[in-house]
């Protein structure tokens, strides 16, 4: 049958195509609308892109008419099948597409689930046709191995016995009349506690000899691992009595009331283990606070005892540059006041002053103030001012 084929990308080196496979189904008996398609995808392709061959296995028990494969070899499943394995192993990505149709795919509704597949890389839409003749599975296939048995299971046999109480309690019963023996107890352990038993001969080695008058007890024998013939000499293991079986259970006892005591304590010591390091904490911070306060106080004092000399430091500052501007200044007033007065005075005493100006200036230097002189100066120029009519 022919096929149509929707390859949605590419993936692997050399590139391998992920396509959307379309089978049609013929109805009968024949209609006159167009054939309806079934779509199924490469499991080759599922298994690289999205690791799903785990739960193909009971796909195919359940449903087996959901695959088939082609002339090559190459097995399919159908979209509902792989939408059961994408809702069981939470592939959202796989289950949207399953959803999707060959109008869908071809409207670029895929692209955007397509991004989200590791490995896979994007490629132009193409629609494809091919000749396939799909068969049905044998079970012989290679994501079906783990699921045949070449053997039936083997049932294991539980090592477990049981217990020998019932016949100790009969090889104790008495056997001669009257004579039995009170406050006589021998027990021994199961057989799945036979290792843990004491399992030593005794230090010295005594001939057992039968005694013809009335025997107190008889010691009971293993029977189960002596061989069948006796000899005179036999080394039987010492009997645990049930004294030693109290004692060994007294002290697992008080080894597990230790350990639930231990856990106790430590379960109630655990706040006060908190609480000291806590205490402990706070007290290497408050030393750390005891110290930068110590440290800033020291400071201080440093700082308010060169307060003094700071202060003769800023004045002395202040002093030289305000002097400076201020003479600067000054010096200013004093040569615009000399040009009025030569202004002020006729030809003849300009000369007269022109020859004694530096005779002038080398008093106004050595005049203790210059500010006073230049309100003298002043005052001079306004008197003249005055009497011009």
């Amino acid at each position: 049958m022919k096929i149509q084929t929707i390859v949605l990308g590419e993936y692997h080196h050399p590139p391998v195509p992920f396509c959307l496979y379309q089978f049609p189904t013929p109805l009968t008996p024949p209609l006159t609308t167009q054939e309806s398609t079934i779509h199924f995808f490469s499991i080759q392709d599922l298994t690289h892109l999205f690791d799903v061959a785990d739960e193909l296995i009971p796909v195919y028990r359940d449903h087996p008419s959901y695959f088939c494969k082609d002339q090559a070899g190459r097995c399919y499943l159908m979209t509902k099948g792989v939408a059961d394995v994408a809702c069981k192993r939470r592939l959202t990505v796989l289950a949207e597409l399953c959803r999707l149709t060959d109008r869908d795919v071809l409207a670029g509704a895929a692209d955007p689930w397509l991004q989200r597949v590791h490995n896979l890389r994007p490629c132009p839409k193409q629609v494809l046709e091919q000749e396939l003749a799909p068969t049905r599975l044998d079970g012989r296939e290679w994501f079906l191995k783990p699921s045949i048995r070449l053997s039936p299971p083997v049932e294991e046999r539980s090592s477990t016995l049981p217990k020998p109480s019932s016949l100790l309690l009969k090889r104790l019963a008495p056997k001669q009349g009257n004579k039995t023996t009170p406050h006589l107890t021998i027990s021994t352990p199961s057989y799945d506690q036979r290792n843990v038993s004491i399992q030593s001969a005794p230090l010295h080695v005594r001939r057992t000899t039968t005694i013809s008058g009335n025997r107190p007890h008889k010691v009971v024998k293993r029977s189960t691992l002596v061989p069948a013939t006796s000899t005179g000499i036999n080394f039987p293991s010492p009997p645990i009595v049930l004294s030693q079986q109290q004692q060994q259970q007294q002290q697992q006892q008080q080894q597990q009331q230790q350990q639930r005591h231990l856990s106790q304590k430590q379960q109630f010591l655990l706040p006060f283990e908190h609480l000291y390091d806590n205490l402990e904490q706070t007290r290497m911070l408050k030393t750390t606070l005891d110290d930068q306060i110590r440290r800033s106080s020291s400071l201080m004092k440093t700082l308010q005892s060169s307060s003094a000399m700071v202060e003769g430091l800023v004045r002395r500052q202040m002093k030289d540059s305000i002097e400076q501007q201020f003479e600067a200044r000054l010096r200013e007033c004093f040569n615009r006041v000399a040009a009025l007065e030569r202004l002020q005075q006729p030809p003849e005493e300009k000369t007269l002053r022109a020859t004694g100006s530096p005779e002038r200036q080398q008093q106004q230097q050595q005049q203790p103030s210059v500010l006073a002189e230049l309100m003298s100066r002043l005052d001079q120029l306004e008197e003249k001012m005055d009497k011009r009519p």
